[in-house]
Protein backbone atom coordinates (compact mmCIF):
# COMPACT_ATOMS: atom_id res chain seq x y z
CA UNK A 1 0.00 0.00 0.00
CA UNK A 2 1.28 3.70 -0.77
CA UNK A 3 1.95 6.01 2.01
CA UNK A 4 -0.78 7.41 2.95
CA UNK A 5 -0.26 11.32 3.41
CA UNK A 6 -3.69 13.40 3.04
CA UNK A 7 -2.62 17.16 1.69
CA UNK A 8 -5.80 18.56 2.85
CA UNK A 9 -8.85 18.05 6.06
CA UNK A 10 -10.84 17.59 2.88
CA UNK A 11 -8.58 14.79 1.79
CA UNK A 12 -8.15 13.14 5.26
CA UNK A 13 -11.85 13.36 5.36
CA UNK A 14 -12.74 11.55 2.47
CA UNK A 15 -10.44 8.79 3.38
CA UNK A 16 -12.22 8.31 6.53
CA UNK A 17 -15.86 8.33 5.18
CA UNK A 18 -15.08 6.26 2.57
CA UNK A 19 -13.45 3.89 4.88
CA UNK A 20 -16.50 3.95 7.19
CA UNK A 21 -18.85 3.35 4.31
CA UNK A 22 -16.88 0.42 3.24
CA UNK A 23 -16.02 -1.05 6.77
CA UNK A 24 -12.46 -1.23 5.74
CA UNK A 25 -10.83 -1.21 8.63
CA UNK A 26 -7.03 -1.31 7.25
CA UNK A 27 -8.50 2.41 5.97
CA UNK A 28 -10.31 3.65 8.60
CA UNK A 29 -7.17 3.34 10.86
CA UNK A 30 -4.38 5.10 8.74
CA UNK A 31 -6.90 8.31 10.30
CA UNK A 32 -5.84 7.73 13.58
CA UNK A 33 -2.07 7.64 15.82
CA UNK A 34 -1.25 6.92 19.00
CA UNK A 35 -2.46 10.21 20.43
CA UNK A 36 -5.87 9.74 19.01
CA UNK A 37 -8.69 9.85 21.80
CA UNK A 38 -12.38 8.98 20.88
CA UNK A 39 -14.46 9.99 23.66
CA UNK A 40 -18.31 8.57 23.41
CA UNK A 41 -21.34 9.68 25.06
CA UNK A 42 -24.76 8.23 25.17
CA UNK A 43 -27.73 10.24 26.03
CA UNK A 44 -29.79 7.44 26.33
CA UNK A 45 -27.97 5.07 28.69
CA UNK A 46 -25.98 7.76 29.88
CA UNK A 47 -22.87 6.26 29.15
CA UNK A 48 -19.48 7.32 28.35
CA UNK A 49 -16.48 5.58 27.04
CA UNK A 50 -13.18 6.71 25.85
CA UNK A 51 -10.47 5.00 23.25
CA UNK A 52 -6.84 5.91 23.02
CA UNK A 53 -4.48 5.33 20.16
CA UNK A 54 -4.66 3.18 16.89
CA UNK A 55 -6.09 -0.29 19.00
CA UNK A 56 -8.45 2.13 20.87
CA UNK A 57 -10.13 2.88 17.38
CA UNK A 58 -10.03 -0.11 15.85
CA UNK A 59 -11.98 -1.78 19.13
CA UNK A 60 -14.68 1.20 18.61
CA UNK A 61 -15.18 0.37 14.70
CA UNK A 62 -15.50 -3.98 15.20
CA UNK A 63 -17.82 -3.40 17.97
CA UNK A 64 -19.87 -0.19 15.58
CA UNK A 65 -19.48 -2.29 12.62
CA UNK A 66 -21.38 -5.35 14.38
CA UNK A 67 -23.59 -3.26 15.62
CA UNK A 68 -24.46 -1.51 11.76
CA UNK A 69 -25.19 -4.79 10.05
CA UNK A 70 -27.64 -2.47 7.68
CA UNK A 71 -27.00 0.76 6.13
CA UNK A 72 -30.22 1.11 4.59
CA UNK A 73 -31.28 4.02 6.59
CA UNK A 74 -28.00 5.38 7.06
CA UNK A 75 -27.95 9.01 6.78
CA UNK A 76 -25.16 12.21 6.88
CA UNK A 77 -27.23 15.39 6.57
CA UNK A 78 -24.58 17.35 8.28
CA UNK A 79 -21.26 17.24 7.01
CA UNK A 80 -18.90 20.75 7.37
CA UNK A 81 -15.23 20.18 6.60
CA UNK A 82 -13.15 23.19 7.85
CA UNK A 83 -9.73 23.46 6.65
CA UNK A 84 -8.56 26.62 8.97
CA UNK A 85 -9.60 24.99 11.99
CA UNK A 86 -8.67 21.11 11.18
CA UNK A 87 -11.95 19.86 12.26
CA UNK A 88 -15.12 18.16 10.92
CA UNK A 89 -18.47 18.29 12.21
CA UNK A 90 -20.71 15.35 11.24
CA UNK A 91 -24.65 14.68 11.88
CA UNK A 92 -25.55 10.99 11.23
CA UNK A 93 -28.45 8.77 12.11
CA UNK A 94 -29.01 4.97 11.14
CA UNK A 95 -32.77 4.84 12.37
CA UNK A 96 -33.49 1.02 11.27
CA UNK A 97 -30.17 0.00 13.20
CA UNK A 98 -31.03 2.14 16.51
CA UNK A 99 -28.92 4.45 16.19
CA UNK A 100 -31.37 8.01 15.96
CA UNK A 101 -28.91 10.77 15.92
CA UNK A 102 -25.00 10.71 16.39
CA UNK A 103 -23.31 14.09 16.35
CA UNK A 104 -19.67 13.73 15.69
CA UNK A 105 -16.55 16.67 15.91
CA UNK A 106 -13.26 16.04 14.91
CA UNK A 107 -10.08 17.59 15.81
CA UNK A 108 -7.17 16.48 13.15
CA UNK A 109 -2.99 17.08 13.81
CA UNK A 110 -1.09 18.83 11.97
CA UNK A 111 -0.23 16.10 9.35
CA UNK A 112 -3.92 15.35 9.25
CA UNK A 113 -4.66 12.54 11.94
CA UNK A 114 -7.57 12.44 14.03
CA UNK A 115 -6.29 14.17 17.37
CA UNK A 116 -9.94 14.19 19.16
CA UNK A 117 -13.38 12.79 18.07
CA UNK A 118 -16.13 13.38 20.36
CA UNK A 119 -19.39 11.25 19.43
CA UNK A 120 -22.47 12.27 21.18
CA UNK A 121 -25.31 9.75 20.26
CA UNK A 122 -29.05 9.03 20.98
CA UNK A 123 -29.89 5.79 20.65
CA UNK A 124 -33.08 3.40 21.09
CA UNK A 125 -32.97 1.14 24.37
CA UNK A 126 -33.19 -2.07 22.31
CA UNK A 127 -29.93 -0.94 20.15
CA UNK A 128 -27.93 0.27 23.50
CA UNK A 129 -29.33 -0.95 26.74
CA UNK A 130 -28.50 0.31 30.27
CA UNK A 131 -24.85 -0.65 31.17
CA UNK A 132 -23.28 -1.11 27.91
CA UNK A 133 -21.08 0.86 25.82
CA UNK A 134 -22.02 4.63 24.87
CA UNK A 135 -22.48 3.44 21.23
CA UNK A 136 -22.56 -0.37 21.63
CA UNK A 137 -24.57 -2.95 21.07
CA UNK A 138 -25.28 -5.79 24.09
CA UNK A 139 -21.89 -7.38 22.77
CA UNK A 140 -19.97 -4.64 24.31
CA UNK A 141 -16.61 -4.77 25.90
CA UNK A 142 -17.37 -5.34 29.06
CA UNK A 143 -19.92 -8.09 28.12
CA UNK A 144 -16.80 -9.86 26.43
CA UNK A 145 -14.44 -9.20 29.66
CA UNK A 146 -12.46 -6.33 27.28
CA UNK A 147 -11.23 -2.96 28.44
CA UNK A 148 -12.34 0.16 26.95
CA UNK A 149 -8.52 1.08 25.56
Amino acid sequence: MAKYTPKSVQEAWDNHFGAFGAKDMDKILLDYNEESVITLFNATTKNKDVFKGVQGAKNLFEELWGALKDYSTLAAPVVDVDEKSRSVFLCWSCKGMGYESVTDTFIFTPDLKILRQNIHAVTTPSCCPPNRGALLPPNDYKAKGKDVV
